[in-house]
């Protein structure tokens, strides 16, 4: 007999993911709509999933009001430990560090969705790179850590589940939740990072600590695209 615990766990997890794969839906659909006939051609196809997301968020801060998905308290706080923080970032520089070497010497082959970026913050306008760098260093750091490191978190610890199974499900949600990547390489990448912030998530029970982790992760990324 599987547990009844993990029973809800399992459902609770396929519940969340199949609303952040909704979510994602809608926004692409209104992407194409709303943001296509101001910004044409192959940059458009570039960033058509980075707009997303960028819609994206509005209407997950609006559905974190409903009952269901209303923050629980200390969920989210303003209070930093600086202390605390400045480890985060220095532990996040030299994570990144390692993995961007270690590619370099393994001779991994970029992403296409990485060349697509580097290609439309090249030639696209002011409002493109606008529109790229907030998306991917504000936006979807936002959404995900609200959606992996908070409800998702949140929920599972109401069912008194293990802690160490906790980080480790939500770990390999994040990770597959990122299907535009195309190696293994990536993968491992993601899923040591959505550990990580799932430790301090349950460390510090304020996802702010893992909004700006993530945030100062993915600039890195995004100034090793374009220097």
């Amino acid at each position: 007999m599987i547990n009844k615990k993990v029973k809800k766990a399992v459902v609770l997890k396929l519940k969340m993911t199949a609303l952040f794969l909704l979510l994602q839906l809608i926004s692409v659909v209104f992407s194409k709509f709303l943001i296509s006939p101001f910004i044409t051609g192959d940059v458009y196809k570039d960033i058509e999933y980075y707009i997303a997301i960028i819609i994206m968020l509005p209407i997950v801060l609006f559905i974190s009001k409903w009952g269901e998905f209303n923050f629980p308290n200390g969920f989210f706080r303003f209070e930093i430990d600086f202390g605390f923080f400045g480890k985060i970032i220095v532990v996040v520089f030299f994570y990144f560090l390692i993995f961007y070497c270690l590619t370099d010497f393994l001779n991994i082959s970029g992403e296409k969705h990485s060349s697509e970026i580097i290609n439309a913050l090249n030639i696209g306008s002011v409002y493109v790179k606008v529109l790229l760098v907030f998306s991917i260093c504000l936006a979807a750091p936002i959404i995900e850590e609200i959606f992996f490191r908070g409800w998702l978190i949140s929920k599972l610890m109401m069912l008194d589940i293990d802690k160490n199974y906790i980080i480790i499900t939500t770990s390999t949600l994040f990770m597959f939740s990122h299907m535009q990547y195309q190696n293994i390489f990536s993968y491992i990448y993601l899923f040591i990072m959505g550990f990580g912030l799932g430790y301090i998530r349950m460390k510090k029970g304020n996802i702010l600590y893992c909004i700006l982790a993530h945030s100062f992760l993915n600039f890195l990324a995004v100034f090793s695209w374009v220097y």
